[in-house]
């Protein structure tokens, strides 16, 4: 102790050293008392911390959050732990090995369930807001607007004859058999008319090659090729369809498809970021050409999913959706309205694929897939060139995917 505190001299000085002793014990009570305060604070934080970091730890493929009931992605999408949805977060890992795999290209991956997006990533330079092209996705865009011109009356149904909406073809010296094209042959791509669209470009007649190189008007292109088998008869898959498609919504509707379409179905399904190419003379391509982000093609699917229905607005025809995915001919059952059907995989019918899956397809492995069975809209962009065991394999993708449901 100090001896300070000893000092008998006089009183005060007693007082103020007996002060001085009792003071330290004083702040070092105070100091205790902060010092508890601060490791309960420092306690709670390692528990905020920690959940964070578990809640971090996901893999960043998987949705977040809780499902809060049905909804239109009007604004955006929502997502939320695929468990929210009956899927396993286990198995959706191996969709995303699937998919990330350096021997396929993949771009951009989504599986939504229910509505709530649940697994997606991107790859490469590829991010949640980048442009991606559709190829051949685009085809299922123009067919949605065909039915939805028809719902409007701009069209009366698909049985009406091509020949009333092209003036080229209204003349004494049209091929006959032109006369008898109907929506519907143009939608399934059964007009007979000639076109050769070989996916390997080696061909010197290959229509595709042809008209970007020699054509400033692509439908009139597509209108100068013959009929060689009666319209209805022979499925052949053509470009050249729904470049006509495209043709016909124009002189329907007084405008080009990509405004028809901005006002009659982008803006009101929340598609804003997406662009459409034209031919040379100014006209919206039908067939390729849109530029747009994977959740954006992910909408095209998700209205398809609710048979046209958007927001309490019927879009499309009520049987439109239906029709779309059921092939018209009978020994050609894999493809309807620029839909492909689950009979483009007739080895896994009923193994893996389930019947009532359709997708839109675009060049090097573009898809947006819908299983209504299962609740799914599946969208994947790629640029593979090898396919099957060595490269990109749709069914087993789609395998997977239904895999990680939990049927139970």
């Amino acid at each position: 102790m100090n001896r300070a505190c000893f000092d008998k001299n006089t009183k005060l000085h007693e007082r103020d050293q007996h002060a001085s002793c009792i003071r330290p014990l004083k702040i070092n009570f105070v100091r205790m008392k902060k010092i508890h305060i601060l490791l309960i604070i420092y306690a709670l934080a390692i528990l905020v911390l920690s959940c964070s970091e578990d809640e971090e730890s996901k893999p960043v493929f998987l949705g977040k959050g809780i499902y809060e009931g049905a909804y239109f992605p009007t604004s955006d999408w929502r997502e939320c732990t695929p468990e929210e949805v009956g899927m396993s977060s286990e198995k959706l890992a191996e969709v995303y090995d699937y998919c990330a795999d350096n021997k396929r290209k993949t771009d951009a991956f989504i599986i939504i369930k229910d509505g709530y997006i649940v697994c997606e990533h991107y790859f490469n330079e590829t991010k949640i807001d980048t442009k991606l092209p559709s190829y051949s996705l685009a085809k299922v865009f123009v067919a949605a607007l065909t039915g939805i011109a028809i719902k409007q009356g701009y069209l009366h149904d698909v049985d009406d004859k091509i020949v009333d909406y092209f003036p080229q073809w209204q003349s004494p010296d049209t091929q006959i058999e032109k006369k008898d094209i109907t929506i519907r042959h143009l939608l399934t791509m059964t007009s007979g008319m000639q076109w050769n669209e070989d996916e390997s470009f080696l061909s010197g007649d290959n229509d595709i090659i042809n008209l970007r190189t020699s054509s400033t008007n692509y439908v009139d292109y597509v209108l100068n090729k013959p009929v060689i088998e009666t319209p209805g008869t022979v499925w052949n898959y053509s470009s050249g369809m729904p470049i006509l498609l495209g043709g016909l919504i124009e002189n329907a509707t007084g405008q080009l498809v990509f405004e028809y379409a901005k006002e009659n179905l982008l803006n009101k399904i929340g598609i804003t970021d997406i662009n459409w190419a034209v031919d040379p003379e100014g006209h919206t391509i039908g067939a390729w050409g849109i530029l747009t982000t994977a959740r954006n093609y992910a909408k095209i699917g998700f209205l398809y999913y609710n048979n046209g229905l958007w927001d309490e607005n019927q879009l499309l025809p009520e049987n439109w959706v239906t029709d779309s995915y059921t092939p018209p001919l009978e020994n050609s059952s894999i493809f309807g309205y620029m839909i492909w059907t689950a009979h483009r995989y007739p080895n896994d019918i009923g193994l893996r694929i389930p019947e009532d899956t359709y997708m839109a397809v675009g060049l090097l492995q573009k898809y947006i897939i819908v299983i209504p069975s299962k609740n799914l809209v599946l969208v994947r962009i790629g640029n593979d060139t090898t396919l099957g065991e060595l490269g990109w394999d749709t069914a087993e993708f789609i395998n997977l995917t239904v895999d990680a449901i939990d049927e139970n």
